[in-house]
């Protein structure tokens, strides 16, 4: 696991990224947490971020932003099937 963390760490350019992995190496050489116990916090934070990234994009659309704009694949389906409705 430790060399996923650096080849994530090795791909991404972001410092905050790269602080994470440091932190993440420290807990695992503290000995207090285990590998998964790491990676199950990390996958909760992923999890955290795209709520919120969802929330943000539910929102701009909501205030008149095109839906058709929007990164997040499940937003653009889920507008193009209320269009369908709506035409119906």
């Amino acid at each position: 696991a430790s060399n996923e963390c650096e080849d994530k760490a090795a791909s991404s350019s972001s410092p905050k990224f790269e602080e994470a992995i440091k932190i993440a190496k420290a807990l695992l050489e503290s000995g207090k947490f285990s590998n998964a116990e790491i990676a199950k916090i990390a996958d909760i934070q992923e999890a955290d971020i795209a709520d919120i990234l969802a929330r943000l994009e539910k929102k701009r659309i909501s205030k008149g932003g095109n839906p058709d704009d929007s990164p997040l694949p499940a937003m653009k389906k889920y507008h193009a099937d209320k269009k369908k409705k709506a035409k119906k």
